[in-house]
């Protein structure tokens, strides 16, 4: 049996250890307490769940509690950009958004935060549609995490001249996919349809990988011509790209966890210099407003400003305008 600290949905809302009452090779009874937390309002201890033999510790005085954070891919959660004190569960297979639903919003204790990315250009609307029927504008707030950038991974040099997806379809280049029910899969999905070409019209578009590093490290070996995924994919094997979109990732938690102490220490995480650094050295990445909590406005899709009209002329009361007789 192991020992770690319980999470912010494991019935905890803060605190840090002060005392820890067993070790690896104890024999433990259930509801034993094994952990002492303190904060500023009380001291509680944690009991084992069950009995046995602690065969693992994973704790150690003066942690904190930690949040539970379920995402979709995402290349800065993937390769560890946010501080220690979050876990993070990456969630690859079809029905994300039902399972996320699962794990935050019925309160099942896994996970305290729910990650996702919209995008920010004329596909928006309908990938918005998903998330704003799970989440609850009372219930739940956003955090802003990062903005990224996502297009076509190509040869280095980009040797075919490729600048869209139709250019892949018409020049019969093999294609490397993401798996069904994966955000990048319904974003590549929606362009197609936007498009008007046909999924067929791509060569293996049935040839799928589950993450974005995976798509480059297919293109990279010669698997394969084109594929769709993150700029910073794409420069870790130093292909070419060609930017196509941009996303916006939320971090959807309950208004009521919002101001406790473990969600209150990832936005101080989000806010840093330490974490603008990270960023900062992912092409494609940008963090400007990261930790900023709002509501679920945050989701209205963020397009084109029509052009003003120019103010028509004024005329005066009472009198009508000769018509033009200009040929």
């Amino acid at each position: 049996m192991d020992v770690r600290l319980p999470r912010l949905g494991e019935g905890a809302d803060s605190g840090t250890v002060a005392s820890i009452f067993v070790k690896e090779g104890d024999q433990v009874k259930k509801d034993q307490p094994v952990i002492e937390l303190e904060s500023e309002k009380a001291v509680a201890s944690i009991p084992s769940p069950a009995a046995g033999t602690v065969t693992k510790m994973h704790v150690k005085e003066g942690d904190s509690i930690r949040v539970g954070i379920i995402s979709q891919k995402d290349f800065m959660l993937s390769h560890g950009y946010i501080e220690n004190d979050f876990d993070v569960f990456e969630w690859a297979e079809p029905k994300f958004l039902e399972q996320a639903a699962k794990e935050l919003l019925e309160e099942e204790g896994r996970a305290d935060v729910a990650g996702f990315h919209v995008s920010l250009d004329e596909h928006s609307t309908a990938d918005r549609a998903p998330f704003l029927r799970w989440l609850r504008a009372r219930r739940d707030k956003l955090i802003r995490f990062v903005d990224r950038e996502q297009g076509l991974i190509l040869a280095r040099g980009n040797p075919a001249h490729v600048r869209n997806l139709r250019d892949v379809a018409e020049r019969h280049l093999r294609f490397v996919n993401r798996q069904p029910g994966s955000g990048t899969r319904l974003l590549i999905d929606r362009m197609l349809a936007a498009e008007r070409i046909e999924p067929a019209a791509l060569e293996g578009f049935g040839n799928e990988e589950f993450t974005h590093p995976a798509v480059a490290a297919t293109v990279a070996s010669g698997g394969a011509d084109a594929g769709f995924g993150l700029r910073a994919a794409a420069a870790e094997y130093g292909l070419a790209f060609v930017p196509l979109v941009r996303e916006r990732y939320f971090l959807a938690v309950r208004a009521k966890d919002a101001v406790k102490p473990p969600i209150l220490r990832l936005l101080d995480a989000l806010r840093s210099p330490a974490f603008a650094r990270r960023v900062r050295r992912l092409p494609g990445y940008d963090c400007a407003a990261a930790g900023s909590v709002s509501g679920l406005e945050a989701l209205a899709p963020v397009l084109p400003r029509p052009r003003a009209r120019p103010p028509s002329a004024t005329r005066r009361p009472g009198r009508s305008r000769a018509p033009d007789t200009a040929a």
